[in-house]
């Protein structure tokens, strides 16, 4: 129902992730704002009867990435305001198009390494940020699904959605060590006696002695 009221009424509906500011940014840039011009007007005055004048502030303001105010977006025109019959201000001839701008960001693409694309574990950024020495990436964890933008991570049997910018690749290396071999990799090798072979004592060993400078006889069996 709530989808269908939706298309009827024309509203295109987004979801959001937590600790994820990029899909949400116009809204907690716009109440920072509102909080800041409501600070801004007499202390002494209630905050309600300065939230029309600060609503129309905002609602013209021009905004820096596509120089269109909310107002202009919502009825297509330019708000009237009193400045604009004191001194009006010239027109510009030289801003691109609406539909140019459309196009551009249609077509645009942003960018993502091939590697966390075909990760099959990854680190997630944890958030927000403790401080101190706690470690900045917690996992890693495996990956269930990746369309791109959103991971579906396996949290203990269950998914769990992360968004694809607090992610980035684990280098999983395949355990493939086997004891015996190892063991037999260190061990020295030594090359055979002609004299004695592998498995026999010599019959008649011989002895060999030195005298040190102590004027001491030390004798070795070899």
């Amino acid at each position: 129902v709530f989808k269908d009221m939706c298309v009827v009424l024309g509203i295109d509906r987004h979801r959001t992730n937590s600790f994820h500011p990029q899909s949400n940014g116009m809204i907690e840039r716009f109440h920072r704002n509102l909080k800041v011009s409501l600070k801004a007007q007499n202390q002494n005055s209630n905050w309600v009867e300065n939230l029309p004048t600060v609503m129309l502030g905002l609602r013209t303001a021009i905004s820096d990435s596509d120089q269109l105010s909310a107002y202009q977006r919502t009825f297509n025109i330019s708000a009237t305001l009193p400045s604009d019959i004191i001194a009006p201000s010239p027109p510009k001839f030289n801003e691109p198009s609406p539909q140019l701008k459309d196009h551009l960001r249609r077509t645009h693409k942003s960018y993502l390494p091939k590697s966390i694309m075909k990760a099959t574990h990854v680190y997630v950024k944890e958030l927000p940020y403790k401080g101190g020495f706690s470690p900045l990436y917690n996992g890693p964890f495996k990956v269930m699904t990746n369309n791109g933008k959103t991971i579906t991570l396996d949290n203990n049997g269950a998914g769990k959605n992360i968004s694809i910018d607090r992610c980035k690749p684990a280098l999983i290396l395949p355990f493939t060590q086997h004891t015996d071999s190892r063991e037999k990799q260190l061990q020295p090798q030594v090359a055979p006696d002609p004299d004695n072979p592998p498995g026999q004592q010599p019959t008649n060993p011989t002895k060999h002695s030195y005298h040190l400078r102590s004027n001491k006889k030390v004798t070795f069996q070899v």
